[in-house]
């Protein structure tokens, strides 16, 4: 943290954290304070009298917070007495002064303060204008407004955009519009027009399209049409579509029409596809991400169009989405068999089967296939939702069932959050079956959840091991073989780790941890998770409408839906409807105790293969 002390100087609160960037203090019981100042300059406090106009104009000046507070509340309550003094700080060489002037003077009178600032030839000052007539002048903003209607700079002209927003009257529009026609390119600019005219979209869009008439397709006025959220844009974007150049060009065009909400958004996208000749089958693919699922089911051409191109996803992660956003049953028996093959997307085709037809999965388990009942188990125990928890319970309790299913059902059963849950309260019910009890708490005992792990050790017969390890002071010491860390890596860590492009995707990538972490940091990582936790790699607990809980890294976040990375790095699409609350996880998932899955010197060679992945730059 870093505060600009009453003298001037800088102070800079320091705190050292191993692991950059990952929460993790590493000095929390002392700290350094550090204090730059030209050199030979001792630290000493202004004095000002706070009794005075003249002391509270010196104290505004400083560059100290609390003094600027004292002395800001000091000359309001001077009021119109304050005001020559004021004015002489505003007339200053000093811009910054001449701000802190505006503003007060702006209490004194908010219309003499507009005037001033507005007409300053200092475009920071006129910007505090601006900013002043939105909190004091409201009645009469847009006309204040108006003073800057010919503002050539952006700058300014996103500040009267922003300023525009909740105001809907002709004259607002009618300046909103002379804004818009300043438009070259600005990013920022373009946001503020789209912020700005978000309430009042139909207005803006009219009163813009009818002032450009045909350069509405030059390059910065595509822009507009792409932010703005009114409706009359629609065919503007299909024709921007169908003039792209290639397909790539037409990605944002199509994006902009999930942000419309009218029934007519559907119709124009058909009504583009069937002008469109070349690359027709890329464009379907896109289209089917934007159409509306119940406007597609009711057109037999769109229904035809869209299995052909679920056909042709066949093998990748799309079959699965498309299959799911369009609800198609007719693929049901396709999704079991890549379940009972242990394809890659084996959980979300089980996720899908468990919504459209459960009945198949419970066929397969009464059929009393062990290799596919095995298979089926593990999908469902990487679910996690109550109902496939159900499914396992039924078929775990079954005696019937051979006893090492029953097991395994008992092991997937306690994997997920709610599942662990669950089986704590079966494993305290009497008459749970003795034979489940060390399966069902060995895999609670994997948990990362302490007091799940705690909870486990209760039903389980552990060995005496000896898993003390000597100091991360004393390990930091020790010398181990890199090339025998590799493969400590790879048994280990890759089921959660990339390095080089080898392992899975679902904690941090470790390519070049050794440039950004100390070997002591990188014991603490291994011995300590929870200590600290990578900043984008905290984990979730996301509950759905059902009661079905599921943890795991947040991908991306929409008002729509949400993308859940899960462990083994699989990712799954939630639409916000399902879900009920999410909740950030005050512990690590990385694997708690992971250092007693390896002697002491594999852990030490371990260490230094990761010191070894650096940067090659």
């Amino acid at each position: 943290d870093v505060c600009v002390a009453p003298d001037g100087s800088l102070f800079i609160s320091d705190w050292y954290d191993p692991g950059v960037g990952g929460h993790l203090v590493g000095d929390q019981q002392k700290g350094r304070i550090f204090r730059i100042a030209p050199e030979r300059i001792k630290y000493t406090i202004p004095e000002y009298d706070f009794e005075t106009t003249e002391g509270l104009i010196e104290a505004l000046k400083n560059p100290n917070q609390a003094t600027r507070y004292l002395a800001w509340t000091g000359l309001q309550q001077l009021g119109q007495a304050a005001k020559p003094a004021l004015m002489a700080l505003f007339e200053g060489p000093d811009p910054v002064q001449s701000a802190r002037a505006l503003w007060l003077l702006a209490e004194i009178n908010a219309e003499d303060a507009f005037e001033l600032g507005s007409t300053s030839d200092n475009e920071d000052l006129q910007i505090a204008a601006i900013r002043i007539a939105r909190q004091k002048l409201r009645p009469k903003l847009v006309e204040k407004l108006q003073h800057f209607s010919t503002s050539q700079s952006p700058q300014i002209n996103r500040e009267l955009a922003l300023a525009l927003r909740f105001e809907n009257g002709s004259d607002a529009v009618e300046l909103w519009t002379s804004i818009a026609r300043q438009y070259r390119g600005d990013r920022w600019l373009l946001e503020a027009l789209g912020i700005g005219s978000d309430l009042n979209a139909d207005a803006c869009f009219t009163s813009w399209i009818n002032t450009v008439g045909e350069d509405w397709d030059q390059d910065a006025n595509k822009d507009i049409v792409w932010r703005l959220r009114s409706d009359a844009t629609l065919p503007y974007l299909s024709q921007l579509i169908l003039e792209s150049q290639n397909i790539e060009d037409s990605y944002r065009y199509f994006r902009a029409f999930d942000f419309h909400r009218s029934p007519e958004k559907n119709s124009t996208i058909e009504s583009l596809l069937s002008k469109i000749e070349i690359d027709r089958d890329a464009y379907l693919k896109i289209a089917f991400s934007h159409l509306d699922q119940d406007y597609v089911m009711k057109s037999p051409a769109l229904k035809q169009a869209l299995f052909a191109v679920v056909d042709s996803y066949r093998g990748t992660e799309d079959f699965l989405l498309t299959i799911q956003r369009y609800n198609l049953q007719q693929y049901n028996q396709e999704l079991l068999n890549m379940v009972l093959q242990a394809d890659e997307n084996g959980r979300q085709a089980t996720r899908i089967l468990l919504s459209n037809e459960p009945e198949l999965i419970g066929q397969v388990l009464n059929d009393r296939d062990e290799q596919q009942n095995s298979i089926m188990l593990a999908a469902l125990g990487s679910v996690g939702s109550s109902q496939s928890l159900e499914m396992l319970e039924t078929y775990m309790l079954d005696s019937q069932n051979p006893a090492a299913l029953r097991q395994q059902a008992a092991q997937y059963y306690a994997t997920s959050w709610l599942g662990q849950n669950q089986m704590l309260e079966l494993l305290e019910d009497p008459d749970f079956p003795e034979e489940l009890k060390q399966p069902a708490a060995g895999s609670l005992a994997s948990s990362w959840r302490p007091a799940m792990r705690k909870e486990a050790a209760k039903y389980l017969d552990l060995p005496e091991t000896n898993t003390t390890l000597p100091g991360i002071n004393e390990l930091v010491l020790m010398e181990g073989d890199a090339a025998s860390g590799a493969q400590v890596f790879e048994k280990v860590c890759q089921s959660c780790h990339v390095v080089n492009g080898q392992g899975t995707d679902f904690g941090p990538a470790l390519s070049e941890i050794g440039s950004k972490l100390s070997k002591e940091a990188l014991y603490i990582s291994i011995l300590q998770p929870d200590a600290g936790v990578s900043f984008g790699y905290e984990g979730y607990l996301v509950t759905l409408q059902d009661g079905t809980k599921i943890t795991g890294l947040i991908q991306s976040r929409t008002e729509s839906e949400i993308t859940l990375k899960q462990i083994g790095g699989t990712s799954t699409v939630y639409s916000m409807d399902q879900v009920s609350s999410i909740e950030q996880l005050t512990n690590s998932m990385m694997t708690p105790n992971l250092h007693t899955l390896m002697e002491q010197q594999e852990l030490i060679d371990l260490i230094s293969y990761l010191e070894e992945l650096e940067n090659p730059a």
